[in-house]
């Protein structure tokens, strides 16, 4: 499914495809110094055609969008977040990603929550949200 690019790398989409499975590491304390490795089976993967693609998503959007993304963040890269951005903005829907500086997954710092929640506010105001 063409959504799942955004979640895995194309050598994992090929061991899906080849093995039946994939390792995937999650950090779950937030730290690359101590990753598990999640094994999904194909059925994690194939779940993800019943998602649409993120242009059509894009394309449906009736409010605008704000992505927030941690710049820091070991569990999901950046680099994912700038893919959804450029495909939903492609569909045409009114996205706006902000990456924060210095934020891990969970944006938990104090300079980072307070980044995200000035871009939230500024989202809001300019949209006439609040």
């Amino acid at each position: 499914p063409a959504s799942a690019s955004l979640d895995f790398s194309p050598e994992q989409l090929s061991r899906f495809e080849t093995e039946g499975s994939c390792l995937v590491p999650f950090f779950p304390h937030g730290g690359t110094h101590n990753p598990q490795l999640w094994k999904l089976g194909r059925g994690y993967v194939d779940s993800y055609a019943s998602f649409p693609d993120a242009a059509t998503l894009g394309a449906s959007l009736a409010a605008p969008v704000l992505l927030l993304h941690g710049a820091d963040d070991t569990h999901v890269p950046p680099a994912h977040a700038d893919a959804l951005h450029a495909a939903l903005t492609a569909g045409g829907g009114g996205v706006e990603l902000v990456v924060v500086k210095k934020g891990n997954h969970f944006l938990s710092s104090s300079g980072a929550l307070r980044a995200a929640l000035s871009a939230v506010s500024a989202f809001l105001l300019h949209h006439g949200l609040c």
